[in-house]
């Protein structure tokens, strides 16, 4: 049986009214050595939980995106408020303190990272958020 093949990309483009624009990106294209791969949505809370990645063991590519949506009720400041709610803060340090919280997640936002580290948790500012978790061994 054939590994699986594990595809990363990242690209971010900024291009400004006038002037030179700036693109950044990688791509990495491999055969899985690891055999594990695991993707749910997991439900987080004010209250710090595991992140689960399923059996997910040594070095990996970790994904995370809150589902939560954008506040967009027209209020600049009830807005603002309850987007502090709904950001996701991850680390790997319990508990979760999010102000100071390695990866901070606003609504919408995702991250994939590259780490060998198999315990992360996470905490919202408040509200319970939905996020896409996932994680493919290397």
């Amino acid at each position: 049986m054939a590994a699986a093949k594990i595809t990363i990309t990242h690209k971010v483009s900024w291009v400004p009214s006038g002037g030179d624009s700036i693109v950044l990106q990688g791509q990495e294209s491999k055969s899985q050595v690891g055999g594990d791969a695991s993707e749910q949505t997991q439900n987080f809370t004010s209250t710090t939980s595991a992140v689960k990645i399923g059996q997910c063991t040594g070095a990996k590519y970790l994904f995370v995106k809150n589902l939560a949506e954008k506040a967009d009720t027209g209020n600049a400041v009830a807005d603002a408020a309850t987007d502090v709610l709904n950001t996701l803060g991850v680390d790997i340090v319990t508990p979760v303190v999010i102000s100071a919280a390695q990866i901070k997640l606003p609504p919408g936002k995702s991250v994939g990272i590259y780490t060998a580290q198999d315990t992360w948790y996470g905490i919202t500012g408040g509200n319970t958020v939905p996020a896409v978790v996932g994680a493919v061994e290397e």
